[in-house]
């Protein structure tokens, strides 16, 4: 195998580039310098000499890399995660703040993700593995959460790179550091992209599993679902003066297709949160000329709204 063909190997390792190699003249100075870093912070899992050798070669130009016609940048985000991440930094029309502390963030990255393919690979050559031994080695988990953790490099502002500081040190320390932040639905943003960026760097050193299951198709799962409850709007309070709401509140059980739940526990999001609940309020008193047992249903903001409706019909009526 000659040079030329070993640096395209190992760039095909590094950058997981698209096919057409979208902008890769304009990336080449930020992927030279993400290189440098990766060869600072790698250990043997990489040829360190062969890293800092590719690096030369492309600023050097010595390894021929051109683009082709192809659909833009529409999509690479999601295909080619870290090839997108480098583009979306080339491209900027402003300076980004804290670029090289990106670079080496990038380089993380690529370390874990590159780590993770090889785990993905020994698992894949073991006749007796399938994956509900281990649900990070699944081609989905490990696309989802590297599109997460570029995103971060992208998108996350200079405050919370600061937060992560010194990048320039072992990935295991990186990612002992992201675990350190706790996430509400108070924190900011940047510290759900620390969270992210932190999920990633741990399933990729396999210090932490995804949760066992979250890609299962339970038989039994619209039993698992709460059923439709009924309960009056003076039920919660004892002295709520229940004649001037006469009604009864019913709460319909969320619903959310397998499909959707897997993939938002895939990405890290709230079942329980994410699932719509619709909630109807039900009189208690039956429709004009209508038979005694017949109800009808209507939002509650409509009901409101008639009640108040009603009210000052009949002061103008009284005035």
């Amino acid at each position: 195998m000659d040079e030329t063909t070993k640096h395209k190997a190992l760039l095909e390792e590094v950058l997981q580039p698209r096919n057409d190699y979208l902008g890769i003249e304009a990336i080449k100075p930020l992927l030279v310098q993400t290189i440098e870093h990766l060869a600072s912070i790698g250990d043997d899992a990489w040829d360190l000499s062969a890293l800092s050798a590719l690096a030369t070669a492309i600023n050097k130009n010595t390894l021929n890399l051109t683009s082709q016609t192809g659909s833009g940048e529409k999509g690479i985000h999601s295909t080619n995660p870290i090839h997108g991440a480098l583009f979306k930094l080339a491209s900027s029309k402003v300076a980004t703040e804290k670029l090289g502390e990106r670079l080496t963030l990038l380089a993380h990255i690529i370390n874990v993700a590159f780590k993770w393919r090889l785990d993905m690979r020994a698992a894949q050559n073991n006749p007796a593995f399938t994956e509900e031994d281990e649900k990070r080695l699944t081609p989905t988990t490990y696309r989802q959460n590297l599109e997460s953790a570029c995103k971060v490099v992208r998108r996350i502002e200079a405050d919370g790179i600061n937060l992560l500081t010194p990048l320039d040190r072992p990935t295991i320390k990186v990612s002992i550091c992201c675990d350190a932040y706790h996430v509400d639905e108070y924190s900011q943003q940047k510290d759900k992209y620390i969270k992210e960026l932190g999920r990633f760097l741990a399933y990729g050193l396999n210090r932490r599993q995804p949760r066992r299951g979250y890609q299962e198709k339970t038989e039994h799962n619209a039993q698992k679902r709460p059923s439709a409850q009924r309960q009056r709007l003076f039920d919660d309070d004892p002295d709520e003066h229940w004649e001037a709401a006469a009604a009864s509140v019913l709460k319909l059980a969320p619903e959310l297709n397998e499909d959707t739940e897997s993939t938002q526990r895939t990405a890290g999001l709230s079942i329980t949160e994410e699932r719509p609940t619709v909630e109807l309020i039900q009189s208690d008193q039956p429709v004009k000329t209508a038979p005694l047992c017949k109800r009808y249903f209507e939002p509650k903001a409509s009901k409101f709204f008639k009640i108040k409706r009603h009210s000052c019909c009949r002061g103008v009526g009284n005035s």
